[in-house]
This record gives structure tokens, sequence and C-alpha cells, in this order.
């Protein structure tokens, strides 16, 4: 017989109505992934007799007892910890779960069997989880941090915030996608040091509980790395050369260094972008950069170089060169959002968003995110690297949609997209509703234009009509009066 079967036929010998005897209220608890240990502590004590604590994971799949304690003399314990995984102990009545893991959190039951079969307690154990918990970068390398609640509900909201002291340099950029929320964080950093970002689990907008993920910055080590970047106002790659010994810093402090670009959409070959000197000097050498490039400097006397507002176009192969000698080699992937607006059958305002990326590298796939965190279906296009979300129906309410870049599952960027409503700005719609507008006045004004012309027609042809009456009666008395005139057919004299 399997170890679970002795506590589940033990259950199933009392029937349901009485184990439901003397139920309370569920215990809300938290915990972090690297919490030491976890204590379950009833108010109401068990009596002499046997009971059972049994426990049911949040995703709902499976229900296990585990464990099953004799309270009287002499006392005994028994364990089935097997699905659990983690070490368990029982002091009178008091769970202690040892290292409690991401999947132990869930629903916990404090069962007395006999000889009052009755609930003494319930707890429902929510975990938080953030991923990475530390980190080793280089000062400006990206990193993507994670975090994930055990338990889902609507009146959850994980939020990440930075700790007074962080180096706030740079920016972040944050997601929720499939319950767990994301932060992108682009930061240079001047000298090395540790940043600390913190993840609050919120209930009805009141901090529960929260975790910690810890950014550690040293000295530039890797000599080649990729970026990833959405063509948005606020998006930036900064080049900063790597030091590795004292002699690649003093080699940067006395030598001119150029930083060349080669293009991967442009048809344009490699070419120098810009130049600086020793003593400072800085000019630019191209005209695609010419208003968004400008010297950097890192600590006091790293001369780095940013490209400000990233375009689409700028993707390729920046190197950092000092001489010959290549101090830093960065490889840069855009992605971009486009609409194109139509008028559905139903004669509502609808919009097709496309997505497209400079290049999908290895592992790297587009998804669209929905305003609810969730994929949402559309059409991969290879050969273009673009991804097209057709025909939203544009409602009342504005949504907030979002092309992302994965990394295998790492996110890489993001680029917010929000529909409106066409009297909240939202240009595609405008300028149809603007069309439809004046197509309609347009008729109306000419419909108006013919029925003037006819009225002033009419009203010409009555004039001329009025005007050659009298004119006619006038010619008849003077013919009548004349001598000698012949007199009309018909008449005899």
């Amino acid at each position: 017989m399997k170890p679970a079967m002795p506590f589940l036929l033990l259950a199933l010998w009392f029937p349901p109505s009485l184990l439901a005897q003397g139920k309370v209220q569920w215990e809300a608890l938290y915990f972090s992934d690297d919490t030491q240990k976890l204590l379950l502590s009833p108010v109401k004590a068990p009596e002499p007799g046997r009971v059972i604590w049994e426990w049911a994971p949040h995703d709902g799949l499976r229900q296990q007892y585990l464990t099953l304690v004799e309270t009287s003399f002499p006392s005994k314990q028994k364990f089935d910890n097997k699905n659990f995984g983690q070490p368990l102990e029982i002091m009178g009545g008091v769970l202690k779960i040892t290292q409690p893991r991401f999947k132990n959190a869930g629903y916990f039951t404090l069962r007395q069997l006999g000889p009052q079969p009755q609930i003494l307690a319930q707890y429902d154990v929510t975990a938080v989880q953030v991923f990475p918990k530390t980190s080793t970068l280089d000062p400006s390398e990206d990193v993507t941090l994670g975090c994930r609640a055990s338990k889902a509900r609507d009146s959850y909201s994980l939020k990440w915030k930075t700790t007074p002291g962080s180096d706030r340099s740079g920016s972040t950029t944050e997601l929720r996608f499939n319950e767990t929320s994301y932060l992108i964080v682009n930061r240079v950093h001047h000298k090395p040091g540790t940043d600390t970002y913190v993840c609050e689990l919120r209930l009805n907008r009141t901090v529960v509980h929260s975790n910690s993920a810890a950014l550690t910055y040293t000295v530039q080590q890797n000599l080649r790395s990729s970026v990833f970047r959405a063509s948005v106002p606020r998006s930036k790659i900064t080049i900063v050369p790597r030091i590795r010994t004292p002699l690649d810093h003093e080699i940067i402090l006395k030598s001119p260094f150029t930083v060349q670009w080669e293009p991967r959409l442009l048809a344009q070959d490699r070419k120098i972008i810009c130049q600086g000197q020793p003593n400072g000097a800085f000019s630019t050498r191209s005209n695609h950069f010419r208003d968004r490039i400008s010297p950097f400097l890192v600590g006091e006397t790293l001369r780095s170089v940013k490209i400000s507002t990233t375009l689409f176009q700028d993707a390729g192969d920046f190197e950092y060169l000092v001489g010959f000698k290549s101090l830093r080699f960065l490889r840069l992937t855009t992605i971009i959002v486009t609409a194109e607006s139509s008028v559905s059958a139903s004669g509502g305002l609808q919009v097709s968003l496309t997505c497209t990326a400079s290049s999908l590298p290895a592992s790297t796939r587009l998804l669209w995110i929905d305003p609810d965190g969730r994929e949402a279906a559309a059409t991969l296009d290879l050969q273009s690297n673009s991804l097209t979300l057709g025909h939203l129906e544009i409602q009342a309410q504005a949504s907030q949609w979002s092309c992302v870049l994965f990394e295998g599952e790492i996110l890489r960027a993001v680029y917010p997209y929000t529909l409106r409503i066409p009297d909240q700005n939202y240009h595609p719609s405008d300028a149809i509703a603007l069309w439809v507008l004046v197509g309609y006045l347009g008729v109306k004004v000419t419909i108006l234009v013919w029925l003037c012309c006819l009225f002033c027609k009419w009203v010409a042809g009555e004039q001329k009509k009025h005007q050659a009456t009298p004119q006619a009666k006038v010619a008849d008395g003077r013919h009548a009066a004349s001598p000698g005139s012949a007199p009309p057919a018909g008449i005899i004299r």
C-alpha cells in the first residue's frame, strides 16, 4: 500500500459533514523563495487524539495528506512529503516547513479526526518569487527581472520599485505577462556597486509582502554583447569601452577613439560615425546620427558614446576602436509598430497593428500581449520578420497592447501601443472620421448648390415672363390706332 493511502483511508472513515464541523476562516500567509522556515501555528491547540495536516497547491491539480499525528500518549507521527519535497516537523500541532519553495505554496488545513472531528485551522499560503535573485553585470549591461505570485487573484497586483540610494540613471520598462511582472533595466553605472529592486505584492493597493533582487555591477568584462530596443522616443543605447586591465584604461585616456557602424537595414557600407580626442573634443561624422549622438562620461575618465531616441533604422553593428584595437562590439536589434486603419463591415473603426523586427536571431521571437496580459493570436511573416494583429475594433475605452521580443524565456524589448477612441486623439481613426465627415458635407453642399441653381433659374424665368406680357399689350394697342392700316383678317368695314 502506498504511504499516502493510510491517511486517505483514515480521512474517508469520517463523513465530510463531521469533518466540516467547527469550520474556521482562512488565514493568509506569505513567504519568499529564500525563506528559511515557515511556521503554521493554529490558535486552537488540538485535543488528545488524531490530527492530520493536509495540503493542496494553488494550481488545484492534486491534494495530499502531509502528516498524521497521534497526540495522545504515546504520541506518534507519520509523514508523507514525497510530492511536497521539503522537510516537515510537527511540534504540538504547529507545522514547521524548512526552506519552503515556490511549489509548496497552497492551502493547508489542520483537521482533528478524533475524538471530536473538526477543522482546527486553515491557511492560504502564497509564495512570491523573484528571478534572477542576484546578478553580476557590466556597467552598461541590460537585465530583465521577473516576479510572480503562486496565486492569481483579481485583487492582487505586482509592482516593481527601486530602493533609495540605487543608481537611477537610465530607464526601466515594466510589463505584465502570464501572471508575471517583468522589469527591463537599461542603466549605465558610473562605478561598481549594487542596486536593489523590490517586487511588492499588493492586495487592493495594500502591500502585503515584498521580495527583492540584487544587481551587482563590476568593471567591463564582455567585449561583445547584443542589445534590443524598441523604436520609441525614450529609448537609447550607450557604447562603453571594455576595461579589463590598467593598460586598457591608459590607452583610452591617451588615445583618440572612433565608433564605426555597419547598418543592417540601410544600403550603406561600414563607416565611422563619431570621433573623440584625449582632450575631450568630439565630432559627429554621420548625418543619420547627427542630432542624436553625444559623448558620455562613465565615472570620471571612461569616454563612452550615447545614442538617444533609438530609431528602427539604427539596427546594426557598432564597434568602439582605439587605433586598430577593438574595445567594444555591440549588435543592436530594433522593433517598431505600424498601424493601418480601416472601416469595418458594421461601419465601426478598426485597426491592424504590425510589429516588425530588424532581425530575429536564433532563439528570439515576437509576441503581441493583449490588455489582460495574455498572448494574442497574430499572423507571423518570417520573410519580413513581422507579426500582425489584425482588425482590432476600437472600443469606447482606451486599451493597451504591447509588442514584445523574447530571447528564449528572457524579455528583451517592449513596444507599447495604446488604442484610443477618436475623441482621445487616436490619429488613424480621426483621419477616417474626418474624411467621412468631409465626404458627407461635400455631398450636402453639392445638393444645396444644385438646388440654389435651380431656384435662381426658375426666378429668372419668372421675371422674364412678367416683363414680356406688358410689352405685348402695348404693341397691340399701337397697331390698332395707326391710320391706313389694314384691318385684321375677318373684319369687314
